[in-house]
């Protein structure tokens, strides 16, 4: 069901959890995207909402609400739109983090809810689902302050496997719960499990209740003691032995060395392999400065929060009259984006690489996707039925394609779609970084993936030999402004092999399994350059 309100543009549903629906939205009048949530409790307390503190309240770790609407009966909360995925989803994927990706990732939410106790609010129900990661790995806690203004909310909607014990027995979110809710988003993370059952019967949630606590056994098995020390210290029955929200974060960040959250994977476009986890022997003496906006080196140094992007450095949504989308200013270069995801040394490796491998790219230029190298070991990505035809022609792009217009049938997005997953292809073919930005928005989440992994690529010397991924077919388009659209498309693509960078025809060094048919929901922004894909998530 789409939803509407008064004042905005709903783009397209985001998420939905025990509170309520989440929808990506742009306000009329313009400025950054803005997410509103639906609420679908019964009885909410609109003065708690309303409260002066809520409002304005700032963390650089907590999504911030900007406004309080109603759309009929129903509550919608407008808050700042956090891009990214959330953990619940990445656990999902991974199945759990390593501890030094914990540590990273626990030491700015305790931060941010150590000081939204101080002003006074309470989280009340804190899930992997109400912690978001952005692209650059910056953990953001959402529904700060929502369910303590919820009135007698439906059990079915209640995640117990995440409860305070305290508050399974009948009492009162406190901030010790809120502790118990960051340790028990730790222990998942950390083992694969949360602490309870999961379900919403009475049977799923009596152990939560019983005070016969929560199985630790497998924090104490082949993890770092003094993490789980301090997980199984905010796990404690007793809440007055849990501690301090800004002292769990203290001693998360001292029980281990803090390392980058890696969310390039199966969770955006599921064609390439997982990155390679980062090497975890090295430590601060061993290893060059982290990159500026490095939010573990951030937790490192103690500073997560001055490191985390402000509302000054947000990008700001151009106007829907007289502007495109995208256009707010030069983007970063591709290393950079990629140092916000991978270790540096990585990054310094990289480069190297990319210097070589730059001489057998030279001179593609903007018509590279239908230009196939000598060393690119045969053809990348066979135009389909509906674009047999497009040959280079001059700077403006493909011939019979002009990528700024707005295609007239399905047929005609996937000739442009084709053309697009050429340059992504050819890309991975040849190490071209820069071949991504003529692909991708500058702020799409499968960007910094993608470069992610050519990083990963590029520092071993290596690229990708017959990754040819195709478009089947465009079966919906959904026109929702002049400058964005969102398809329903059919892809594939065959089995492929990791080969050495300077003898692509050399044996394979890895061989990967190819995808069958699949659908897949894109979202597509026109930028200064032409239509650029945003995002592309699997649907089966």
């Amino acid at each position: 069901m789409q939803r509407n309100l008064d004042g905005f543009r709903v783009i397209e549903l985001v998420g939905f959890g025990v509170t309520g629906e989440v929808w990506r939205a742009w306000p009329d009048g313009g400025g950054a995207d803005v997410a509103l949530k639906w609420l679908t409790a019964e009885s909410v307390d609109t003065e708690m909402l309303a409260a002066p503190r809520l409002r304005a309240f700032r963390h650089p770790h907590v999504a911030q609400l900007l406004d309080l609407r109603r759309d009929g009966s129903s509550v919608v909360l407008v808050h700042e739109f956090v891009a990214g995925v959330s953990l619940a989803s990445l656990l999902t994927e991974r199945e759990r983090l390593s501890s030094a990706e914990v540590v990273t990732l626990l030491t700015p939410v305790a931060e941010a809810l150590g000081a939204a106790h101080a002003a006074g609010l309470l989280h009340g129900n804190l899930t992997p689902s109400a912690v978001r990661l952005t692209p650059d790995g910056r953990p953001i806690v959402t529904d700060l302050g929502i369910w303590p203004s919820l009135g007698d909310t439906p059990s079915g909607t209640t995640r117990w496997e995440y409860l305070d014990p305290c508050v399974a027995r009948g009492g009162s979110p406190t901030t010790a719960s809120d502790v118990f809710g960051i340790a028990a988003i730790g222990l998942h993370a950390l083992t694969g499990d949360p602490p309870w059952a999961g379900g919403s019967s009475a049977a799923a949630w009596q152990p939560a209740a019983d005070g016969t606590g929560a199985d630790l056994s497998p924090l104490h098995t082949g993890l770092p003691g003094r993490l789980a020390d301090v997980i199984a210290r905010g796990l404690s029955e007793q809440p007055d032995r849990r501690g301090s929200a800004q002292d769990f974060a203290a001693d998360v960040r001292a029980a281990l060395e803090p390392e980058p959250l890696h969310l390039a994977g199966p969770h955006l476009w599921p064609d390439l392999p997982p990155v390679a986890p980062p090497e975890t022997a090295e430590r601060d003496s061993e290893r060059p400065d982290p990159a500026p906006f490095d939010i573990a080196g951030a937790v490192r140094r103690g500073n997560s929060a001055r490191h985390a992007a402000t509302a000054g450095t947000r990008r700001e949504r151009a106007p829907l009259a007289g502007a495109t989308r995208g256009s707010g200013g030069p983007p970063a270069s591709r290393l950079q984006v990629a140092a916000r995801v991978v270790p540096p040394q990585a990054v310094v490796g990289a480069l190297v690489a990319l210097a070589v491998l730059t001489v057998l790219v030279l001179g593609l230029g903007r018509n590279a996707s239908n230009a196939v190298p000598a060393q690119a070991g045969g053809p990348l990505g066979e135009l389909s039925s509906q674009s047999s035809a497009v040959r280079p022609a001059d700077d403006s792009g493909a011939a019979g394609i002009d990528e700024r217009a707005v295609p007239e049938s399905p047929e005609a997005w996937a000739a442009l779609l084709t053309l697009l997953y050429e340059r992504r292809a050819l890309a991975f073919a040849t190490g071209a970084a820069d071949l991504l930005d003529q692909v991708f928005t500058e702020d799409s989440p499968q960007l910094v993936a993608d470069i992610a992994e050519l990083i990963q690529l590029t520092q071993a010397g290596q690229v990708l030999r017959g990754f040819a991924p195709r478009v089947l077919q465009v079966s919906d388009v959904t026109v929702l402004a002049a400058d964005h659209v969102t398809l329903q498309i059919t892809d594939e693509f065959g089995e492929y092999e990791t080969v050495p960078a300077l003898d692509s025809r050399a044996v394979a060094l890895a061989e990967h399994p190819g995808r069958g048919p699949t659908a897949v929901a894109m979202a597509m922004t026109l930028t200064d350059d032409g239509w650029r894909i945003r995002t592309a998530e699997r649907l089966g």
